[in-house]
């Protein structure tokens, strides 16, 4: 009876397949969205040290031809920054580095925001309080609402264990004066301070 309602005749069978397309026209967005959300990955030659993997939680789409994409955090450039792309103000997102063999960090270098002006700076959310974590353990840091680069010091009990990854994971954040995204112009590990030996 229902069946022989819904398909009455050539009108109802268009409906239903308009309803079908429509459905399936507004998953697709849901699953553009998603994608656009995942982990990224990109490949960095750190020449001694060999090559890392940086990987990000989420990655802000590229925009008017620019990349916010996670190796941006370890090229030296101030006018790049890796900038979260999960809904809200970024926190829980996370960026992380993956080296090529073991090593010792001892300090980790962190330029927070995005650093190509201070009108961007502003603009855009900064890292406040975050999460460092390693083969060896996770320590808290809390940075400062600065361009300028920010020394981490790793406690001494996680820097004596070797390590092939480290983690940032944002906390809490500086909100934008206009965006909720969180940027992050530089995320470097010290890689030059205990590891001389290792060869590429």
């Amino acid at each position: 009876m229902h069946a022989r309602i819904l398909f009455h005749n050539d009108k109802g069978r268009m409906i239903m397949k308009k309803t079908i397309l429509l459905v399936g026209i507004l998953g697709s967005l849901c699953v553009a969205n998603v994608i656009s959300a995942q982990t990224r990955s990109t490949a960095f030659d750190d020449g001694q040290f060999g090559k890392w993997i940086i990987t990000s939680s989420s990655t802000l789409a590229p925009q008017s031809g620019k990349s916010y994409a996670p190796k941006n955090a370890v090229d030296g450039d101030d006018a790049t920054a890796w900038v979260e792309g999960a809904p809200g103000h970024g926190v829980g997102e996370s960026i992380m580095i993956t080296f090529e063999q073991p090593m010792k960090i001892g300090t980790i270098w962190i330029k927070n925001g995005y650093g190509k002006s201070r009108k961007l700076f502003q603009l855009n959310g900064r890292v406040k309080k975050a999460n460092v974590q390693m083969d060896g353990g996770m320590f808290p840091i809390v940075l400062k609402d600065t361009m300028k680069e920010q020394t981490i010091t790793v406690p001494k009990k996680i820097r004596d264990a070797q390590t092939t990854w480290v983690k940032l994971t944002i906390e809490s954040v500086y909100p934008g004066s206009k965006w909720s995204d969180v940027a992050v112009n530089e995320f470097r590990p010290n890689l030059e301070e205990f590891n001389y030996d290792i060869q590429k």
